[in-house]
């Protein structure tokens, strides 16, 4: 097959996919969802007494180095991250004992490089970057491989700080924006011009890394789906000055593909190339993932006038439908994501699972002035920690700990 028609065709994936999971997202039907695991009263308690252990173990490291995320303040994070992900202790199965020491092992690899990588690096910036590292790992995990920080790993998840954020950022003119995508879509298709300025020599740094990882030459896919979110987040600018001829469908369609896409590059990095049936699930999960950023950022989305699914909801009403749908997608997207792993496939679907719908009502706890008292009722049986205890906590972490937020507390919340 030619590089030309093979292209087409990865257009053609993606635009099916995004068509695919906009209808899906669009027509799931609200209403209340059996998860997996359901927690009572007593269990909650038990998980919260040993994550106040394990804070309580943990305490002098979490503020030792302000400003900046510090590797050696990891474990409380991953400690916690073993309550909300299913287990019924800290004492985890085998499987997931091995997932949380190396990702542990990446994770502070990751925190000292960026930070040598870039000293001006904010705390957020280096915390953004994680969370596409975690989902990276999820990524190696479920596709039966090695949890490792790999060179392209590193600078796919450290692009999104410069990226996403550069063109989100109110700072840079529309002139700097439209000059960059231009710069950026050339070195896409070959023309790989010299940075501009210190904003694109950072990014064509970490470019560069990825290259030496997989050769554009023998890895074009790699490279088609780096293009790809290149052109979703490009397009997802439209989000930030919504008019009223714009359609539900075409706002959704947006918010899908950059969701979509953006994991499915984590998942040419992570394998090289991918079957019809990952490109899938991993498209889905994206989606998944771009949704829960949408549902945990809409007061500070509709502060600063962007749209979402769950802004257009909140200014119609609440969010309990809207919640209810993407607790729905989450299952879904678990249950595919299983089926690719036949080894540990039953975990993987708790994991995500648990942890998705977690992130969802979490965000309902901490802002329940969104959701009906019927809605906040019915999604505490499914919590680990009970919706008071998460409400103490976070004030806790913003009273005794230094502006801005260690590592550790901004990865529980």
């Amino acid at each position: 097959m030619n590089t030309v028609s093979y292209t087409e065709s990865f257009k053609d994936s993606i635009r099916n996919l995004t068509e695919n999971y906009t209808y899906f997202w669009l027509n799931l039907p609200a209403g209340e969802i059996e998860l997996s695991r359901r927690f009572s009263p007593r269990q909650q308690r038990e998980n919260e007494k040993q994550l106040d252990r394990q804070l309580k173990l943990h305490s002098k490291t979490l503020g030792e180095v302000h400003g900046q995320p510090n590797a050696r303040s990891v474990p409380i994070a991953f400690d916690t991250l073993k309550l909300l992900t299913g287990s019924s202790s800290l004492q985890s199965e085998d499987a997931d004992a091995d997932y949380f020491k190396k990702s542990e092992a990446t994770t502070r690899q990751f925190v000292e490089e960026a930070k040598t990588f870039d000293p001006s690096l904010s705390q957020s910036d280096i915390h953004q970057a994680l969370r596409n590292l975690w989902v990276f790992n999820n990524i190696q995990m479920i596709a039966g491989q090695q949890i490792s920080l790999t060179p392209s790993s590193f600078a796919y998840s450290l692009l999104y700080p410069y990226t996403d954020n550069g063109l989100d950022s109110k700072e840079r003119t529309s002139e700097e924006k439209r000059t960059y995508i231009q710069w950026l879509d050339q070195w896409f298709h070959g023309n790989k011009y010299g940075p501009m300025d210190d904003w694109t020599a950072k990014i064509a740094e970490l470019l560069l890394m990825i290259e030496k990882e997989y050769p554009s030459a023998i890895f074009s896919e790699v490279y088609m789906s780096l293009y790809a979110i290149h052109s979703a987040q490009t397009r997802s600018l439209l989000l930030h000055n919504v008019h009223s001829e714009y359609s539900e469908e075409l706002l959704s369609e947006i918010t899908v593909e950059k969701g979509g896409t953006s994991v499915l590059v984590d998942g040419y990095l992570a394998a090289g190339a991918l079957t019809p049936e990952q490109m899938d699930a991993f498209f889905e999960y994206g989606v998944v993932l771009q949704l829960l950023d949408d549902i945990r950022d809409v007061e500070e989305d509709t502060i600063n006038l962007h749209s979402t699914p769950f802004t257009r909801a909140a200014s119609a009403g609440n969010l309990d439908c809207v919640a209810e749908r993407l607790v729905a997608m989450t299952k879904h997207s678990a249950e595919k994501l299983s089926a690719l792993n036949r080894l540990h496939g039953r975990r993987i679907k708790e994991m995500v699972e648990q942890s998705c719908s977690f992130l969802i009502f979490e965000t309902a706890a901490s802002h329940p002035e969104y959701y009906s008292p019927y809605f906040l009722s019915w999604m505490e049986v499914w919590m680990p920690l009970r919706p008071a205890y998460l409400r103490s906590l976070k004030h806790k972490f913003k009273k005794d700990m230094t502006a801005p937020q260690s590592f550790a507390a901004s990865h529980l919340f």
